[in-house]
């Protein structure tokens, strides 16, 4: 039961690290190179840090680094000893180009904490929509609205630099399509109590290489759209909101339809 006592109730978020990866991976590497594989006291690593271990960034950092596992935490109050563990040996001692090793290191660095491997797991190992996950969080993970946003980015930058996805992104299907006009009510509903059109759905592969299609929709009678990207960089929000005006302005240089509906030849 829940006690009315005249004061807003604080929702609290799940725990996940406050910073990504790439970041605990570079304090975990000053711990290192200070202090070795040797145990230390818990102010004394959080020192080396600079930052206090009573100060709530200083707790935040160390809770980070334990989330991913990169450091070992041994006793309890005053008492506690904190160690580079082996998978941060691993991946700080392993400067190979293109190191296979180090890379699965790093991947299982990322899936430590338990709500990014929840989450990874519920896509599927697709990329998802900020918008898709920020909503998510809020119904599904039960997230205070007001940290929604720095997990999103906090993870996303994490899985980005662990390399942990299949595709680069898988869209909000209900905002895209509102957004690019792709489903009309006619599609919804059928034409004039017809059986509905084929629906529209969004098909998102990984492609050779840098060569990525996110996308393969039907547009009208035997015809279809695919939507591929090239290229090294993630594709965004952003990049897919440039696609779209891009089409806008192509659209203006196309035929229309014949008054019968049927295509142009």
């Amino acid at each position: 039961m829940t006690e009315q006592t005249g004061k807003s109730i604080r929702l609290r978020s799940p725990n996940y690290p406050a910073f990504s990866l790439e970041q605990c991976i570079e304090k975990a590497r000053v711990l290192f190179e200070t202090f070795k594989r040797s145990g230390v006291a818990f102010e004394v690593a959080s020192n080396a840090l600079k930052h206090s271990p009573k100060s709530s960034v200083g707790k935040q950092v160390m809770a980070a680094l334990s989330y991913y596992g990169l450091i070992e935490i041994e006793g309890r109050g005053n008492d506690r000893r904190v160690k580079v563990s082996d998978l941060a040996f691993n991946i700080i001692i392993d400067d190979r180009p293109d190191s296979s090793g180090r890379d699965t290191a790093i991947r299982e660095a990322a899936m430590n904490p338990s709500i990014f491997k929840k989450i990874m797991d519920s896509y599927e190992g697709k990329h998802p929509a900020d918008s898709a996950l920020e909503y998510d969080l809020k119904t599904k993970y039960k997230f205070n609205p007001k940290t929604a946003k720095g997990f999103v980015r906090v993870f996303n930058n994490t899985m980005d630099f662990a390399k942990m996805y299949k595709n680069d992104i898988m869209p909000d299907e209900n905002a895209l399509h509102e957004e690019t006009g792709m489903i009309t009510e006619e599609d919804k509903i059928g034409a004039k109590g017809t059986a509905p059109r084929e629906t529209i759905k969004p098909l998102v592969t990984a492609g050779t290489g840098n060569e990525r299609e996110i996308a393969n929709y039907p547009v009208g009678r035997g015809l279809k759209a695919k939507i591929t990207f090239y290229g090294d960089s993630a594709i965004t929000i952003q990049s897919i909101e440039k696609l779209i005006q891009l089409l806008q302005l192509n659209k203006e240089d196309l035929p229309e339809e014949k008054p019968d509906g049927k295509e142009p030849n």
